[in-house]
C-alpha cells in the first residue's frame, strides 16, 4: 500500500468517525431530533419549485442564495424531503471537515490536517452547532475556509468561494469581509513599496467582494447586524467544554508563532475574537468559528508535543517524554470525547415523538391553504410539515402583537376568543399541546379536536 493510499484511508477514516458521532441523534432519539429552525429548511424542500433558484421562504430568504441553489440541486434527486433535509446537511457538515482539513494541510502539513479533522470529530462545540442544525451557517463556513486557501495560495479563484459566502450566510460574511480585507492589508503594507502595490492584483479581488457586500447586500447585512438575536452557547458553556483543546492551541500557538502570524488565521482569529471581547451583536454565534481557530492550534500544539517526544537522543528519556505525552494526549482526547458524548445525551430534540407523528399527519388531516394557528416553540415544526398557512407570535405571519397573543392564550373569556380566531381566514385550525400550561382553547362547540395536537374551529364570526 503506497502514502497515497494510505493517506486517503485516513481521511476516509475520520470522516466516518464524524458521520457515525453526528448520526448518534437519530439512533437516540428517532427522527427530527435536530434544531428549532427545521421546519423551516423543510418548508422550503416541499415548495413547489417555481424558478431556479426558488423563491425565497421564511428562513432561506434573498441573503441564503448559495444555500437555495444548493438545496435545489439536491431537489432535482426527487428523494423524499427528510432525505435531502438530513443527507444534505451532513453532506455539508462534511464539507467544512474537508475544507478545515485542507486549509490546515497547506499551511502546517498533512499530519496537522488530519489531527485537525479529528478534533472536529470529537469537539463539543462543533457537535452543538451540528445540534442547532445550523445549515446555512455550516455551508458558509465550508466556502469560508475554502475561500481562506485560495487566498492564502494568491489564486485569482479565492473570488468563487468569497462570492458563495457573501451570498450564502450572513454571519460568515460579517467574519470573512474584515479578516480578508485585515489579510490583503497586513500583505500589502508588509515591506511596502509602490512596484510591489502595483504589482500584485489579487487585493482587488476583496475590493469586489467588498463592493458586491455593500451595494448588494448591505441593507440586509445591517438590519441583520443590528436586529440580531441568534443564540448559542453563553461564553462560560464555551470556554467549559472547550477547556481541554486550550493547553494544545497555547502550545501551538507559541511553537509556530511565526507561521501563523504570516497566515490569514492570525486576522481571522482577531475578528472573531472581537465579538465576544467587545459584546457585539450575535456574538455566541461566532464562538463555532473561534472552536476551529483553537482546533487548527490545538493540532498544532499536539503535533508539537510529538516531536518533542523524539527530540532527546537517550532511548531512555525518549521513552519518558513520550510517555507523558501519550498520557497527556489521551487525557485530553478521553475528557473531550466524555465532554462531547455528555452533550449528545444533553441535547435532545426539542419536540416529542407525540408531536412528530401529529406532524407528519397534517397534510392528510388539514386541506391545502388553510390556516394554522400554533405556539411559538411549534411554529416552525408546523410550517415546515404543513402545506398551509401558518400563523405564530413574534415568528410567521404575526398580525398582532406578542401581548395580544399571550392575552389569547391564556383568556378564559369565550367572546374575546371568538374575535380573536374569526379575524384569520378558514378554515381555521390550531395544532397546540393543550397541556401546556395557560393555554385555553374556546369551548368545545367550537372547537374540534382532530388528533391529539390538531384542532379544528368551526365557529363562524357573528
Amino acid at each position: 500500500m503506497n502514502d497515497k493510499t494510505k493517506k486517503i484511508l485516513v481521511i476516509l477514516t475520520v470522516l466516518t468517525i464524524i458521520l457515525g458521532i453526528r448520526m448518534m441523534p437519530f439512533l437516540n432519539y428517532g427522527s427530527h431530533p435536530l434544531g428549532y429552525d427545521t421546519g423551516f429548511y423543510r418548508q422550503y424542500i416541499i415548495s413547489p419549485t417555481v424558478s431556479f433558484p426558488n423563491s425565497p421562504t421564511e428562513i432561506l430568504g434573498k441573503s441564503s442564495l448559495g444555500t437555495r441553489i444548493f438545496i435545489d440541486i439536491l431537489k432535482f434527486s426527487h428523494l423524499p424531503p427528510d432525505y435531502i433535509l438530513y443527507g444534505g446537511y451532513l453532506f455539508s457538515i462534511i464539507l467544512v471537515g474537508l475544507s478545515l482539513f485542507l486549509l490546515t494541510k497547506y499551511l502546517f502539513g498533512f499530519s496537522t490536517g488530519v489531527l485537525a479533522l479529528f478534533l472536529f470529530a470529537i469537539s463539543p462545540i462543533q457537535y452543538t452547532a451540528y445540534w442547532y442544525f445550523l445549515w446555512k451557517n455550516a455551508m458558509g463556513t465550508a466556502f469560508l475556509f475554502w475561500a481562506f486557501l485560495m487566498i492564502e495560495k494568491k489564486s485569482y479563484s479565492a473570488i468563487i468561494p468569497s462570492l458563495l459566502v457573501v451570498l450564502t450566510h450572513t454571519t460568515t460574511s460579517i467574519i470573512f469581509i474584515p479578516t480578508a480585507m485585515l489579510f490583503y492589508l497586513t500583505r500589502l503594507f508588509d515591506n511596502f513599496s509602490f512596484t510591489k502595490l502595483i504589482s500584485r492584483k489579487w487585493w482587488l479581488g476583496i475590493a469586489g467582494i467588498l463592493g458586491l457586500f455593500i451595494f448588494i447586500q448591505w441593507p440586509i447585512k445591517l438590519s441583520y447586524y443590528y436586529n440580531a438575536q441568534a443564540l448559542f452557547l453563553s461564553t462560560m458553556e464555551y470556554l467549559r467544554l472547550s477547556a481541554f483543546f486550550f493547553p494544545f492551541a497555547i502550545i501551538g500557538l507559541y511553537s509556530y508563532w511565526e507561521k501563523i502570524k504570516k497566515s490569514i488565521l492570525l486576522p481571522f482569529a482577531i475578528i472573531a475574537l472581537s465579538f465576544p471581547i467587545f459584546q457585539l451583536p450575535f456574538y455566541q454565534r461566532i464562538f463555532p468559528f473561534i472552536d476551529l481557530v483553537i482546533i487548527i492550534l490545538a493540532s498544532l500544539g499536539i503535533k508539537k508535543l510529538f516531536k518533542y517526544a523524539t527530540k532527546p537522543d537517550s532511548l531512555s528519556a525518549k521513552k519518558i517524554y513520550g510517555f507523558i505525552i501519550f498520557l497527556f494526549i489521551v487525557w485530553m482526547l478521553a475528557a473531550t470525547g466524555i465532554q462531547a458524548y455528555s452533550q449528545i445525551n444533553k441535547l435532545q430534540p426539542l419536540v416529542s415523538k407525540e408531536v412528530i407523528q401529529d406532524l407528519e399527519s397534517l397534510p392528510f388531516i388539514v386541506p391545502k391553504n388553510s390556516s394554522i394557528l400554533t405556539t411559538t416553540d411549534l411554529a416552525p415544526w408546523v410550517y415546515g410539515w404543513s402545506q398551509s398557512k401558518v400563523f405564530a407570535p413574534g415568528l410567521i405571519n404575526n398580525p398582532y402583537s406578542k401581548i395580544s397573543w399571550e392575552k389569547f392564550w391564556s383568556s378564559s373569556d369565550e367572546k374575546e376568543k371568538k374575535e380573536f380566531l374569526n379575524a384569520y381566514p378558514k378554515p381555521l385550525y390550531l395544532f397546540i399541546d393543550k397541556n401546556s400550561k395557560y393555554i385555553y382553547l374556546p369551548s368545545e362547540d367550537c372547537v374540534e379536536k382532530l388528533s391529539d395536537f390538531i384542532y379544528k374551529y368551526n365557529c363562524l364570526s357573528q
